[in-house]
């Protein structure tokens, strides 16, 4: 993150109540981050409060964004 810059997000991205608001209704869950981030350049990962994910969460989750996303 660069300082003097403003990101904006949410604190998380998988929320079905979403869907037909910010998700086009035919998007299938999966594709919720990706399309995501092509909104918001940052989001709070708050489902590791509760439990750590795997390795292979945060790959699959980088994969999906943007060089320039930021996870918090």
């Amino acid at each position: 993150m660069s300082e003097g810059k403003v990101y904006i997000g949410t604190s998380g991205w998988n929320y079905r109540l979403w869907q037909k608001i910010f998700y086009p209704e035919d998007l299938s869950s999966r594709d919720y981050l990706k399309f995501y981030s092509q909104n918001f350049k940052t989001v709070e990962v708050n489902s590791s409060f509760y439990q750590f994910p795997r390795n292979s969460t945060y790959r699959s989750w980088y994969s999906q964004v943007p060089d320039d996303f930021v996870f918090f």
